[in-house]
């Protein structure tokens, strides 16, 4: 198989399983692969040249652990964003911003120490002007986080300034269009929906007592959160339901599930802290509406 910085770790998997190994060895970050549920949720969305991103590997240490597999590389150039000497590329809304309309927030610190920064990115969003924007310093393109916040309205653009580090800018137009807003809403809330306590108490009160799975993650480090939820998910039945007690809403998470189609999601924000989540299978939802 050819392979170059723009191959998925998946396509690595399915041509041969050896590759696992060959890549766990090469950083510690990429043991997480070995977990089956993290590498059903990282391997399809990352490529060679983004987990020698994160792992602070060079692209080449992966396709010599890779080579004795029967990987030959090409000389294919990796699709990557724009690095500022080439400003031409930028997108006009920011070459127009002076330093006073940016806001930086450099999350490397909080990203070492294993913690999720989204609530304080969120926070720091939070905190602009329309007509400015929010500049994030980080080691990777934070592509959920670009999605997250372009639902919100921003305009967004990242670009890689050298290894393990991006820049991602999020800019808060004057002018926000309504419909635009709505109907982007609207798509998220096809499956995953933001309610009050009582429609919360009642979706629960589908389901028998016995019907409802409940697990506490509040305590839980970094990605074991997910790991337990997803684990949850894989054990299910189409007549139970997951009610699950979080710090934050998993927003990752919460992308995929979306994207796969299969659950319905509840979400009941009650304190700084604390967020109750129910999820369900779809088709069980669908069978209680009809």
């Amino acid at each position: 198989m050819i392979i170059n910085g723009n191959t998925k770790i998946s396509q690595l998997l399915k041509e041969n399983s050896a590759a696992l190994d060959a890549i766990t060895s090469l950083a510690k970050p990429l043991e997480k692969l070995r977990n089956p549920i993290l590498r059903k949720l990282m391997a399809s969305r990352t490529t060679i040249q983004q987990a020698a991103d994160i792992s602070g590997c060079d692209v080449e240490a992966f396709f010599l652990a890779l080579r004795p597999l029967g990987f030959e590389s090409s000389n294919a150039p990796v699709i990557k964003a724009i690095t500022p000497d080439q400003p031409t590329n930028r997108p006009d809304w920011l070459a127009a911003l002076v330093p006073q309309q940016i806001i930086v927030f450099d999350v490397r610190e909080t990203l070492s120490r294993g913690y999720d920064p989204l609530k304080e990115i969120l926070a720091e969003y939070k905190k602009v002007q329309p007509g400015t924007a929010l500049q994030i310093i980080n080691t990777f393109i934070p592509t959920p986080l670009l999605r997250l916040l372009e639902n919100k309205g921003a305009l967004t653009y990242s670009e890689t300034i050298a290894q393990r580090l991006t820049y991602s800018y999020f800019f808060k137009p004057i002018q926000v269009n309504d419909n635009k807003k709505a109907t982007a809403h609207v798509k998220l809330g096809d499956l995953i929906s933001t309610v009050d306590e009582a429609s919360f108490n009642a979706q629960l009160g589908r389901y028998a007592v016995d019907q409802i799975k409940e697990i506490d993650v509040r305590t839980l480090e970094m990605p074991a959160p997910m790991q337990a939820i997803l684990e949850e998910l894989e054990a299910l039945s189409e007549e139970h339901g997951l009610y699950v007690h979080h710090k934050r809403i998993p927003v990752y998470l919460l992308e995929d599930l979306q994207a796969s189609g299969k659950y319905r999601v509840f979400i009941l924000p009650i304190t700084e802290g604390r967020v109750d989540l129910l999820l369900t299978h779809n088709s069980k939802f669908k069978r209680g509406k009809d």
